[in-house]
């Protein structure tokens, strides 16, 4: 494997994660409803490698979001 071919597949996955994530727009918004009705306090998010960077995305997305 040459260096950059992990980083070119997890690239070339993103349309069809973006189908997924279209796909089940109702059971997000849903979850998100769930999560503005409930007095939570704190979320704790494990991320390790690559997934740390989406880590840090939700957490923005929680905060400026969900409040």
């Amino acid at each position: 494997m040459m260096a950059g071919d992990i980083m070119r597949s997890e690239i070339e996955e993103i349309p069809s994660v973006f189908e997924t994530i279209l796909s089940h727009v109702d059971e997000i918004t849903g979850a998100a409803d769930l999560v503005k009705s409930r007095e939570i306090n704190s979320v704790l998010i494990l991320a390790r490698g690559t997934s740390d960077n989406a880590a840090h995305f939700l957490k923005y997305l929680i905060e400026t979001q969900l409040g």
